[in-house]
């Protein structure tokens, strides 16, 4: 369970445990009060012999004459007809006879509701005008008082059943309006009405927030029957889990529990359990499983300073699902904290999109170990923000995708790093080293970045083989990015596999991309450093990357001692805080001036004294 210091289908016809119990103590009263009338109306006028109940009653039934076997026929009559009328008043709220809510849509409840008012109505007089005549009584007189009865009865009971649909947010309204087709639960229709529930005790009132990590593409890789039926396997496993708690189905794959009197532990093991029951695997057609995580968002009442419950819980889901899924996040104020901020700078990067003033770019050098020359440069965005000041790439990129505006982000950057490489010809520079940009594979897929890249470069008139697409290794699962980076690379762009090793490749899978390099991730390096078999790996990773005709690059190199081993292991390029950390570009430029001594020593002499 990950608690954080620091967001949202049955129809609602559940009551808050304090005010159930006082409605069913009236609903209780009120069927007693229907149940002792035939008894006094049988029991007061046959023992006193009298009248007095006004009702026309036989006067000679006294218990010495009417027989156990009358009694008791009279007993379980008065009994049966409570007992149905009772399961009517339940079944017209929504009430199974255990007092649980119906499990189904209300619609058949009601009905049978109906069909019990209306037998029992009926019913009563008839066996009351058989008991008249079986005790030789006027049966005409026994009809007419157990005829007033049973309106009596009857009306009782419908005033009941609607005082109770009125007092609770259970109606067959809600019923029709508020249940899921697919998982009968409830849906986020009801959600306003159950929120109103959990306001009468809210110390003890918790909500958790569920939604299935990277479950819509399920549609379209099992198929929507193969994945309705996941659906409804999740349904049924919260509900054995949330038991007599209200679930409600808030979207397509997103669940909610509504718990109305459960302490904050109990309501973080639950949490747990969620994600462990849904971790399981799901069967689905011709004997295959499928395999799905969730995330999970808990706020409960108890939280100092919580004001609205459904806000805070939708607030930790969302930073369970920023944080990757697959666990559980409980409500904190500091978490509302960084939510605000968050919000805050998601609106700040439009003004920045628009502003030539607060992104802009940095350059890390990459250096050829053959002679120590600077061959190409990476773009790294940074943002000045006029009132936090630097806002570090790491912050604002996830953002900027999340809030889709990814795509801004990527054409924002690249003008800006073509608009900079035309400056520095302008001032004179030549040779100009490589600009290496970023791309993500969501880029290559949504967008043409090969033909709007292009179309920039063309205008400012540089060449494209000035530029390399770094992509990641995520580009292998999406067959429309893998063909836009062939289309890049016919184009003329050179191609860069960025962090290698850190994702879903193999080497294997490296002719199938149209790359002109390869750039090792820190990790190897950092397994090279500790033992003779990390650089037995590394060297052999190098010496496969050349078969390919793959010149390697090897990131993160830090010290003299990471430096002699990434060449030993006969690495081509280095990129790292030992020869320079990320320059502006004026400081890139000031060394483009220099230019390198015929060793390249003066070169590298330069990238350690202007780094910072």
């Amino acid at each position: 369970m990950f608690i954080c210091r620091s967001r949202r289908a049955r129809a609602a016809d559940h009551v808050h445990r304090a005010p159930t119990a006082a409605r069913f103590e009236v609903g209780t009263a009120g069927v007693a009060a229907i149940l002792l009338a035939p008894l006094l109306c049988a029991a007061v006028p046959s023992l006193s012999g009298s009248n007095s109940l006004g009702l026309y009653w036989p006067r000679a039934v006294r218990l010495p004459t009417t027989g156990p076997l009358v009694l008791t026929g009279l007993v379980l009559l008065v009994l049966g007809g409570g007992a149905c009328l009772t399961l009517a008043v339940l079944l017209a709220n929504g009430r199974t006879p255990q007092g649980r809510p119906v499990p189904q849509p209300l619609d058949p409840a009601v009905r049978l509701a109906q069909q019990l008012l209306v037998v029992s109505a009926i019913a009563i007089p008839l066996i009351g005008w058989t008991f008249g005549r079986v005790l030789g009584h006027r049966g005409s007189a026994v009809l007419v008082s157990e005829t007033l009865l049973a309106l009596a009865w009857t009306g009782t009971a419908i005033l009941l059943a609607r005082a109770a649909s009125d007092q609770s947010p259970s109606t067959a309204l809600s019923w029709k309006r508020g249940t899921d087709r697919l998982t009968g639960l409830f849906n986020r229709n009801t959600m306003d009405e159950l929120l109103e529930i959990l306001r009468r005790q809210p110390q003890r009132a918790a909500i958790i927030m569920i939604d299935l990590d990277r479950f819509r593409s399920a549609n379209h890789t099992l198929g929507h029957a193969d994945a309705d039926s996941v659906l409804q396997e999740v349904a049924r496993r919260l509900q054995s889990l949330a038991k007599t708690e209200d679930l409600v189905r808030t979207g397509g794959d997103e669940f909610a529990i509504f718990c109305r009197d459960i302490g904050a532990a109990e309501a973080v093991r639950m949490a747990e359990q969620i994600l462990a029951t849904i971790a399981k695997p799901f069967p689905i057609s011709e004997g295959r499983n499928f395999h799905v995580t969730a995330s999970v968002g808990l706020a409960h009442g108890e939280t100092e300073g919580l004001t609205d419950l459904r806000d805070a819980a939708d607030e930790a889901l969302y930073f369970a699902k920023g944080q990757g899924g697959n666990q559980a996040v409980l409500f904190a104020p500091p978490l509302h904290r960084v939510q605000i901020e968050r919000a805050g700078l998601e609106q700040d990067l439009h003004r920045a999109f628009r502003s030539d003033s607060e992104l802009f770019l940095v350059y890390q050098p990459i250096i050829s170990l053959r002679d120590n020359s600077l061959i190409a440069i990476e773009a790294l965005a940074r943002w000045q923000h006029p009132q936090i000041g630097l806002v570090p790439p790491g912050r604002f990129v996830g953002i900027a995708e999340a809030a889709g505006m990814g795509l801004g982000l990527g054409a924002k950057i690249r003008e800006i790093a073509v608009s900079q490489v035309a400056a520095w010809r302008d001032h004179g520079i030549s040779p100009l080293p490589v600009v290496n940009l970023n791309v993500s594979p969501q880029e290559l897929s949504r967008a043409d970045v090969p033909a709007d890249l292009g179309a920039l470069i063309d205008r400012y008139g540089l060449e494209r083989s000035g530029f390399c697409i770094e992509v990641t290794e995520g580009i292998f699962t999406d067959a429309h990015a893998l063909a836009t980076l062939q289309a890049a690379r016919e184009a003329g762009f050179k191609i860069a596999m960025d962090d290698f090793g850190t994702g879903y490749s193999s080497l294997a899978q490296l002719p199938r991309l149209p790359l002109t390099s390869l750039k090792l991730d820190r990790s190897f390096l950092g397994q090279a450093m500790a033992s003779e078999e990390g650089i037995s790996l590394f060297a052999t990773i190098v010496q496969l990357a050349h078969v390919l005709n793959l010149p390697v690059v090897a990131e993160g190199v830090e010290t003299a001692e990471e430096l002699s081993v990434v060449a030993d292991c006969g690495c081509d390029f280095v990129q790292g805080f030992f020869f320079a950390r990320p320059l502006s570009a004026a400081q890139i430029e000031t060394g483009l001036n220099v230019g390198p001594d015929p060793q390249g020593a003066r070169r590298f002499s330069w990238l350690q004294r202007h780094s910072a």
